[in-house]
């Protein structure tokens, strides 16, 4: 669901999360989607996301505590211009780095928006 195929687009992560949950109990058994849910987290690495503070970022780890609160790496700022070295963030500690607000994940996005390919970034932690 998440790779490009010749009959489908690739969907963010989080879309096909949302796509497995609301065909549960009728194209897939509801307690393996939970559990493949609960595994993989809400916003599974690889998921491109625009922070709050408008910076876009790709997630690279979760946090089994706080979901939606995950280590990303920062590739545009507020303005969509690309950083020049990719920044890695984790959520949990970047609180008060918007103008005093906490920054959190405001949406996920789909795949190449902003022309970011994930080939193109180490993701490795």
């Amino acid at each position: 669901m998440t790779s490009e195929r010749p009959y489908a687009p690739a969907k963010a992560p989080a879309d096909a999360l949302r796509e497995l949950y609301q065909e549960r109990d009728q194209l897939f058994q509801s307690e393996l989607v939970e559990a493949f849910i609960q595994a993989i987290g809400i916003y599974p690495a690889g998921t491109l996301v625009e922070l709050t503070s408008g910076e876009v970022g790709i997630v690279v780890a979760d946090s089994r505590t706080r979901r939606l609160l995950p280590k990303i790496i920062l590739v545009l700022d507020p303005r969509k211009r690309e950083y020049d070295t990719p920044k890695l963030v984790d959520l949990q500690e970047a609180s008060g780095r918007s103008r005093g607000e906490p920054v959190a994940i405001a949406s996920n996005l789909p795949p190449g928006t902003h022309g970011i390919h994930l080939g193109n970034y180490q993701l490795n932690l």
